[in-house]
This record gives C-alpha cells, structure tokens and sequence, in this order.
C-alpha cells in the first residue's frame, strides 16, 4: 500500500558564507573587517536583529587592529634606533677590519699591537648579524675587553673610533628604554587576540542576521536582509579569492628564490649535511625565509622525516638556529 507523504514546510532562510578570516593576512584582515562593518552598520540595527552595543564592540576592535596594523609597534625610537644601529655596524667592522689587517704591517710596533688585540677580541667577528638586543650585548663585552688595551689602540690610532662606539651603544640602549617604556603604557593587546576578538563578532552578528531573517514577518525587512547577505557574501567571496591570489604569488616568489638558493648554495648544504652526518641528497631548501632582526635564516626540509629546520648563513657555512 502506498503512504502519501506529507509535504514537508521548512522556513525560508539565509545563509552567510563562512569568512575564514583567520586566514587572511594582517592587511587584508583590516580590510575585510572594516568592509563588513560598514555594509552591516548602514542597516537597521534593529530590523537585522544586532545590538547597537555589539556594533560598539566591534567597531573598536577594528579600529584597534586597524591601529595595530599601521604602527606595528613602529616607534620613532625605533627609525632612530636602526639608524644608530647601522652606523656602529659600520664602526665595529672597521674596528675589526684595521685590526686584522694591521697584523701583517711592516712597522713592528703596530703589528704586535694588532696580534694582541686579534687574540683578544677577534671572536666578535660577526656580531654585525647578530638581532639588534644580541649585539648590543656583545658590543658591551667588546669594549669591556678592550678596556685593558688603551695602548695597543692607541697605536692603531682606534681610541677615538673606540670611544664612538661605546656613545653609539649607549644611545641604542637609551632609546631601546625609552621604546619599551612606551610599550608598556600603550598596553596594546596582541594582534592575535584583537583579530580574534573581530572574528568572533563578525561571526556574532552573521547569526543575528540569520535568524532575524527567520523570525521576522515584514516582507520588506526580508528583502532588506536577502540583499545584505548577498552584499556580505560578495565581499567573502572577494577577499577569499583575493588571498588565494596572494598565497599564489608568494609560492611561485618562493618557488624562484628557492631554486635560485640552491644553485648557490649545492657545496654549502653537502658540506652541511656531512658535518651533520646526513647522507647525500638529506636536506632540501625550501626557499622559506624568515627575518629575525637583522639575522635572516634559511627553511630546511629534512627529507627522512619531513622535520623542518632554519639555518642561518655564516663564515662557517650553514648553522641552525
């Protein structure tokens, strides 16, 4: 016997697209989020059913991001502080340089000077690479070493370059102070937990959207509501694609530079992994690069394990870091 089937009512609804948003980048992010924003704050608040107090809410949040976003902890200290930073890295290699070359001078006095002060202090060679707080720690100890040695500089004629270093590194440490005190004031929130804060309302009030649409009866509020989520929708649509052609950009940008890496550095990574015990062919550049002050390191692959590893480049060859 056949049952005839009731048939089935069901609401009509809306349905806003999943955003994804923690995947978009720092920039873009801002962007999405002040987009939304506006097309939502335009409308009824009441009609769409989100509180004025939510808009509130998320309205400071993005304009905290958006802060974040355009100072990235960027101070004036902090020009000035990579400005002194690049004028003692100038002072410290020459410092060394003379030193070094100084060993071979035909006058006997400088030469035995120079050989002193290379015994002394020819392990600081590099320290210009090391990140920003490194060095300055590293100058501290230079100059601390050279304390004992105002004769043999004054015979290489360093005293004065000397003295220019230690009122360089004491500049940098001032204003490393001063940039941290400001910080600490500030007591800005990490982008992390901001961005997070925005997603979380953004995905607040797509469901106060939703169900606004259901539950209201007035057929102009529900054409109002159908072509906002068309609008939102749009514009998730766009920022998606947008960062899928950015992800694609810096893949084949990477994809270039790793093969560019491992063209000129074939005879540094052998030499690496043999001095790490790895069989021939172990290691593979993946052309990821990250920058850490002003040392940048390199992405390893380990084949065996598919472990990832960063490297920086040294005198020395490869070093992981």
């Amino acid at each position: 016997m056949k049952v005839l089937m009731k048939e089935l009512w069901l609401p009509k609804m809306v349905k806003i697209l999943s955003a994804n948003a923690n995947r978009l980048s720092g920039a873009l992010h801002v962007q999405f989020q002040n987009q939304v924003y506006a097309l939502v704050k335009r409308e009824n608040g009441k009609k769409i059913g989100v509180p004025e107090r939510l808009m509130t809410e998320w309205a400071e949040f993005i304009e905290l991001e958006t802060d974040a976003v355009k100072q990235s902890l960027k101070t004036v200290e902090l020009d000035e502080m990579h400005k002194i930073d690049k004028e003692r890295d100038r002072v410290v290699s020459n410092i060394l340089e003379l030193i070094k070359a100084q060993r071979k001078s035909p006058i006997e006095e400088v030469a035995q000077a120079a050989m002193l002060l290379y015994h002394s202090i020819g392990n600081y060679r590099g320290i210009q690479s090391e990140t920003f707080d490194a060095e300055t720690g590293y100058i501290c100890s230079l100059l601390k070493d050279l304390e004992p040695m105002t004769a043999q500089l004054s015979v290489l004629q360093l005293s004065s370059t000397v003295g220019k270093l230690k009122q360089l590194n004491e500049a940098y440490e001032k204003l490393f102070l001063k940039r941290q005190e400001k910080l600490v004031q500030l007591r800005l929130p990490t982008m992390k937990d901001i961005r997070l804060y925005t997603d979380q309302i953004f995905n607040a009030v797509c469901r106060l959207i939703e169900a606004a649409y259901v539950h209201s009866s007035v057929e102009d509020d529900q054409k109002m509501i159908e072509k906002l989520v068309d609008h939102l929708n749009a514009e998730i649509k766009h920022f998606k694609t947008t960062q899928r052609a950015i992800n694609a950009q810096q893949h084949s940008a990477r994809e270039r530079r790793a093969i560019e890496l491992r063209k000129e550095w074939a005879v540094a990574l052998r030499v690496y992994e043999e001095k790490m015990g790895l069989p021939e062919g172990s290691l593979h550049i993946t052309g990821k690069i990250r920058n850490r002050g002003k040392v940048r390191t390199y992405e390893l692959l380990d084949r065996r394990n598919n472990r990832r590893l960063y490297v920086k480049m040294t005198e020395d060859g490869f070093v992981e870091v």
